[in-house]
C-alpha cells in the first residue's frame, strides 16, 4: 500500500514538473518570437545605419563599423541565451522521461 502512495506522489510531482516545463517552453517560445522580432528590427536598423554610413563615407571618406559589430554581439548573446535555455529544458524533459519509465 505504501508503494502505491509513493507512486501516486511521484506521479503527481512528475505531472507538476511537466506542467512547469510546458510553461517554460511557452516562455521560451515567446522569447524566441521576441528575439526574432528584435532581430528583424536590428536588421532594419543595421540597414539604415549602413546606408547612412555609406552616405557619410561617400561625402567625406570616413565610415564606422562599430555600431554594426555591437548589434551583432547583442543578437549573438540573445541566441546563446535561447540555446542554453533550450538545452536545459531538453535535459529536464529527458530526466523526467527516464524517471517515469524507470
Amino acid at each position: 500500500m505504501a508503494g502505491r502512495v509513493l507512486t501516486k506522489d511521484l506521479d503527481s510531482r512528475l505531472t507538476a514538473v511537466e506542467e512547469r516545463i510546458e510553461e517554460l517552453v511557452g516562455r521560451i517560445s515567446l522569447l524566441d518570437e521576441q528575439a526574432r522580432q528584435f532581430g528583424q528590427a536590428q536588421w532594419v536598423a543595421e540597414q539604415t545605419l549602413a546606408a547612412q554610413a555609406a552616405a557619410a563615407q561617400a561625402s567625406n571618406g570616413n565610415g564606422s563599423v562599430h555600431e554594426e559589430e555591437h548589434s551583432n554581439g547583442k543578437i549573438a548573446e540573445l541566441e546563446a541565451s535561447v540555446s542554453r535555455l533550450d538545452e536545459r529544458v531538453e535535459k529536464i524533459a529527458s530526466t523526467i522521461v527516464a524517471a517515469r519509465w524507470s
